[in-house]
């Protein structure tokens, strides 16, 4: 199978390109970007995603295309259903898109725009899969936290919320383009545990500094946990995504529900 990897020198597609390399040595993985990632074993198609005729070239002898779109991009919707387009013309078979959890909360714009790439989706004759995975727990960069005294949030500090690992999207993706019965379906990935804002900082100070105490700014967008940069965070980190991977490890070995 040649799968083209839309965005391979991002996070999400350099996850999925592990996955696929890791379990899956059938594959000719192509990446399609304008600079290229220079991963191993990955072909690289060099292209614009606003272009049409780059779109074009980029899915010509392609017999699958993953895709996520680029985040709060004010064309997100135009380049989502373009691509789709493009596969389409070209004849693809197969069709993954890393969507997200919840697309119908219209009042969030990356949610809408993701939602209205779903819709044109499925109005294919595609075969496709929609993964829709909850907060990514990379978005959580506790070294970075403790180094700035912050944590930013774009929304409210006590707005509970799960998070996933990409290491696991990447496992989801690759096992539904890969195995047989995953057509036509939309896969929610989502997390045991929903943490706030407020909650994700009050782990990190209590691994990072336990003797200080937790300060909060006022404004809702902000969270601050001033504590000096503290060495051991990135292996806490890397134990906290552990944690929180195993939560999410049971969608690997998922089979679809058929009514």
């Amino acid at each position: 199978m040649r799968i083209l990897m839309v965005g391979p020198g991002g996070r999400t597609g350099r996850h999925v390109i592990a996955a696929l390399q890791a379990h899956h040595e059938h594959c000719d993985i192509i990446g399609f970007s304008r600079n290229d990632p220079c991963i191993d074993h990955v072909e690289f198609r060099k292209g614009d995603l606003e272009n049409p005729v780059d779109r074009a070239n980029a899915v010509e002898g392609i017999d699958a295309v993953i895709y996520y779109g680029p985040p709060f991009h004010p064309r997100e919707t135009a380049l989502g259903t373009g691509m789709i387009d493009a596969a389409v013309a070209a004849g693809v078979c197969r069709s993954v898109f890393i969507s997200v959890i919840h697309p119908q909360i219209d009042d969030w714009l990356n949610h809408k725009a993701k939602l209205d790439v779903e819709a044109h989706l499925i109005a294919t004759d595609l075969a496709w899969t929609i993964i829709r995975p909850q907060h990514l727990m990379q978005n959580v960069d506790a070294a970075a936290i403790a180094q700035s005294g912050l944590y930013r949030v774009p929304y409210d500090t006590t707005s509970r919320l799960g998070h996933v690992d990409l290491a696991d999207v990447g496992s989801v993706v690759a096992k539904v383009i890969m195995e047989p019965g995953h057509q036509y379906a939309a896969y929610d990935l989502s997390a045991a545990d929903s943490l706030s804002a407020r909650r994700n900082v009050r782990e990190i100070r209590q691994d990072a500094a336990p003797h200080l105490p937790i300060w909060w700014k006022s404004q809702c967008t902000d969270v601050a946990a001033r504590s000096p940069p503290r060495p051991h965070l990135r292996p806490m980190l890397n134990a906290l995504c552990d944690r929180i991977r195993l939560t999410v490890r049971h969608y690997v070995s998922w089979s679809p529900r058929h009514s």
